[in-house]
């Protein structure tokens, strides 16, 4: 098993682990994170961001600590050249 598997795998583990507690509020958001992790996607950096909030409480590790473990599953978002793209496109067929 390689280290992008396992930090999927304990990431995973955490998720749900989150998603069992009744007073969690973002347990949608935390379910597309559960989901992208169990269909081999990465996160963003800003969807990082909002698990490493309770990381950082369950651990005793730190913030940098923990960018650095799991960077491997940390991808910056490419979507905003192709909404550009589509909104020329969709501006070519409205006008």
């Amino acid at each position: 098993m390689d280290n992008e598997t396992y930090l999927r795998e304990r990431l995973t583990e955490y998720l749900d682990y989150l998603l069992s507690k009744p007073h969690i509020e973002c347990k949608p958001t935390l379910k597309k994170y559960r989901f992208k992790m169990k269909m081999n996607e990465h996160l963003t950096p800003k969807e990082f961001s909002n698990i490493l909030k309770f990381l950082k409480r369950d651990s005793n590790r730190s913030d940098k600590d923990l960018r650095r473990m799991f960077k491997p599953l940390i991808r910056a978002n490419s979507k905003a050249l192709n909404t550009s793209v589509e909104k020329v496109t969709l501006d070519a067929f409205l006008t």
